[in-house]
């Protein structure tokens, strides 16, 4: 319905807020005054190093406020092609517990420390809390592994492109057959890639890819294991089976692939030359 008014009230920001003051040195024109992540902000669960943020130094001295999302250093996710990153991707949320903050701006240090607690309005038991905190730890682990040999796959596919390029470029007739093999291992490897993270899909606008992929199964698992703070159920353990056996299965062959058939490959073009020095000719004119 309509209304006239105007509301301006503040909801209460989530997770833990750390308030400093920092004092800029604006006459000076140093590089590393320029640096885009000079205020590092490290978190640590005892000696344990569990986060570490970055920001770009204020333009101004003042007091300003940085959050942490009360979440651990994440992992990779697994990718066709490579990405960067300015810092450490998110991760599972911490259990309650008291984490130490040091912040650092070139060779200055302060520490406090932040205890986090369960919400007193809610009644979660620590014990399931914790489940769940180690169930998403196991899907992390299984997504990084599964992002690691993506990439190797990834990586090598982009190894035979430039044999490719480089055999076309120097005599593309003499070097057809190994062009020829490098494409059906291309083949092989894209093969590979797909049981990870699906078929390359080329349509545009909003789609999703029917096919269930590795990907696809974790990231159900880790929807619905972090969906129960109050206990995990059979629902759960089952999805995470299903996503381990998948990634199992695959991992077999990956690296059935890498111990057989890269290694043939590897041999077939380590023989080929592919110096791009060609026989050179005295030259000389006729009396």
């Amino acid at each position: 319905f309509g209304a006239d008014d105007m509301f301006n009230g503040e909801n209460i920001d989530s997770g833990g807020r750390l308030s400093y003051f920092v004092k800029v040195d604006t006459t000076s024109n140093d590089d590393d005054k320029k640096s885009k992540d000079s205020l590092h902000l490290r978190i640590y669960l005892g000696d344990k190093e569990i986060r570490h943020l970055k920001q770009p130094t204020p333009k101004k001295s003042g007091v300003y406020t940085w959050k942490w999302r009360l979440d651990e250093k994440g992992v990779d996710r697994p990718s066709r092609r490579s990405r960067s990153s300015r810092g450490e991707p998110s991760g599972t949320t911490v259990l309650p517990g008291t984490y130490r903050m040091v912040l650092s701006k070139d060779s200055v240090t302060v520490e406090t420390q932040i205890t986090v607690k369960l919400d007193p309005r809610l009644d979660v038991d620590l014990n399931s809390l914790t489940e769940q905190y180690n169930m998403a730890k196991v899907l992390e682990q299984m997504q990084q592994t599964a992002a690691d040999a993506v990439k190797q796959l990834t990586d090598s596919k982009e190894i035979i492109s430039k044999f490719n390029e480089s055999m076309k470029d120097l005599d593309k007739e003499k070097y057809q057959d190994v062009i020829d093999q490098s494409n059906k291992e291309s083949e092989k490897i894209e093969k590979l890639v797909a049981l990870y993270i699906g078929k390359e899909d080329d349509r545009q606008g909003i789609t999703q890819n029917p096919e269930v992929s590795i990907v696809s199964r974790m990231y159900s698992a880790q929807s619905y294991v972090l969906s129960r703070p109050s206990g995990l159920t059979s629902t759960e353990f089952r999805l995470v089976d299903q996503a381990k056996n998948a990634l199992i299965e695959a991992l077999k062959q990956t690296n059935s692939y890498f111990e057989k058939d890269w290694i043939e490959y590897q041999s077939t073009v380590k023989a080929l030359d592919l110096s791009p020095f060609k026989e050179v000719s005295t030259f000389s004119i006729i009396e």
